[in-house]
């Protein structure tokens, strides 16, 4: 299902590529660990990392290929006969792709690369609109409509340092769970600091958000837990305020998710750092 799951999510965006190859090295170090733990003899893992491999490598490439169908079975598709053979066809249009998209670097004012995204230092702005007397304003008479891809800066940088936390973590005491919270978000992120000339944006960190959600959720189950054994009382209120915190922040931010309406000052108090605008 796993092999399944990837070969879909490549046939959307090929980033999927790099969860692919994360989830297999990840196997293959979760193997390798519970055999030492174990005392049985870690060569075996070589094995069964092979094994691993093919079972997620071979029904993602399947699935792949079945969601390229109607190119292949038509002939009016980009590029389909442009080799002799579907398969020539189809890999010479990879390689154009790869070409292209690899070698993209025209600026762009809300272009952001890989180390940006982590502080989300500069925040996509996908529309923008400011109206004077319009129906769109509601019951205002004059508005800004905003949709913005800014996250809810607790979950975002309380999730970063959630999964450097997990990171440290599994440095000094393996947890398979943990580790695979880090191995989601590296494939997320990781590949993308070799492209750093590209022209990318901040919500190509879409694919990685959902390991820092996670990540702080174990973190704040950790913290909680671990205090519930030494008798700590005070961390559950703790843990509120961060959870208050996380819904004030996304009422703050709810117009310029949504495109709602609002009057100007209120899209200019939103937009809390001057390199967001």
């Amino acid at each position: 299902m796993a092999g399944i799951a990837l070969g879909l999510a490549i046939g959307v965006k090929w980033s999927g590529l790099y969860f692919l190859a994360a989830l297999g090295i990840y196997t293959f170090i979760v193997d390798l660990n519970l055999r030492g733990r174990l005392g049985m003899p870690r060569v075996l893992a070589i094995g069964q990392g092979a094994l691993n491999a093919i079972v997620l490598v071979v029904p993602a490439f399947g699935i792949y290929l079945l969601g390229w169908l109607g190119w292949i079975t038509g002939s009016d598709g980009w590029g389909r006969t442009a080799k002799p053979s579907w398969y020539e066809s189809l890999w010479d249009y990879h390689l154009n792709a790869y070409a292209f998209h690899t070698g993209l670097i025209s600026p762009h004012p809300y272009q952001a690369n890989a180390f940006e995204w982590l502080l989300s230092l500069r925040p996509t702005a996908l529309f923008f609109e400011r109206y004077e007397g319009s129906s769109a304003c509601g019951v205002l008479t004059d508005c800004t409509v905003a949709l913005t891809a800014i996250p809810n800066l607790v979950i975002w940088l309380g999730g970063l340092l959630a999964i450097i936390w997990l990171g440290l973590r599994n440095i000094r005491k393996f947890n398979a769970g943990s580790f695979g919270l880090v191995t989601g978000f590296l494939a997320g992120w990781l590949p993308w600091v070799f492209y750093l000339e590209r022209t990318t944006f901040q919500f190509y960190a879409v694919a990685y958000a959902p390991y820092l959600v996670l990540a702080l959720a174990f973190a704040m189950h950790a913290y909680w837990r671990k205090g519930v054994a030494r008798g700590l009382k005070g961390r559950p209120g703790a843990l509120a305020v961060l959870i208050t915190s996380v819904v004030l922040f996304a009422l703050y931010f709810l117009s310029i998710w949504m495109a709602l309406p609002v009057p100007d000052f209120v899209w200019r108090m939103q937009m809390i750092f001057p390199f967001w605008i």
